[in-house]
């Protein structure tokens, strides 16, 4: 779906509409995504079910999965720019693991095409935090970066996003008014 806007907008709000029946509150674990959830929350205003976000240390909904591998927008901007022009692409475990098969996949995206790759992109940023760590994970960059004539920037990742937005959402649904009992 990460290469089909559309898809990924309208699978996410079908599975929104069968949750909020029975959630206190609902975690997007999204974030800006190439924008197809920008009208979520007045989309979904008139549900009794509030939203929450991966958020980053300023309040800003996150722009992405690596926004998030990265500890939030500004790092993700800030490492963006370190590059000086090369392209860059960003490694997290799960798309370290899935990426031939995506690859296989249709699609009119060039996330995966080898050519475009080649031609345009120069580095693969390795993002590991502390449950990445392991052989599985170093093997598939590997692969990924000698099938695309890539050379390895390592980078420590940080899971402290995921945490504290789960976190606010948890403390938020359990600061909700306990229901009224009638006398």
């Amino acid at each position: 779906m990460h290469a089909d806007c559309d898809l990924l907008k309208s699978e996410i709000y079908r599975n929104m509409k069968e949750m909020v029946e029975y959630s206190d509150g609902i975690l997007i674990f999204y974030g800006n995504c190439g924008r197809p959830l920008r009208g979520l929350e007045v989309e979904f205003k008139d549900f009794n079910c509030p939203l929450y976000f991966l958020e980053d240390e300023k309040g800003n909904i996150v722009d992405d999965c690596i926004s998030v591998a990265l500890g939030g927008n500004d790092n993700y901007a800030e490492v963006m720019q370190s590059g000086n022009g090369t392209g860059m692409i960003y490694l997290t475990p799960m798309w370290a693991s899935s990426w031939k098969e995506m690859r296989m996949e249709p699609s009119d995206t060039s996330d995966f095409n080898v050519s475009f790759l080649k031609r345009h992109y120069r580095k693969v940023v390795k993002i590991s935090n502390e449950i990445s760590m392991g052989s599985e994970f170093d093997k598939n960059v590997l692969n990924y970066a000698r099938t695309y004539d890539m050379s390895i920037i390592e980078m420590k990742g940080s899971m402290e996003i995921a945490m504290k937005s789960y976190m606010n959402a948890r403390n938020g649904i359990c600061k909700k008014d306990p229901i009224q009992k009638s006398s």
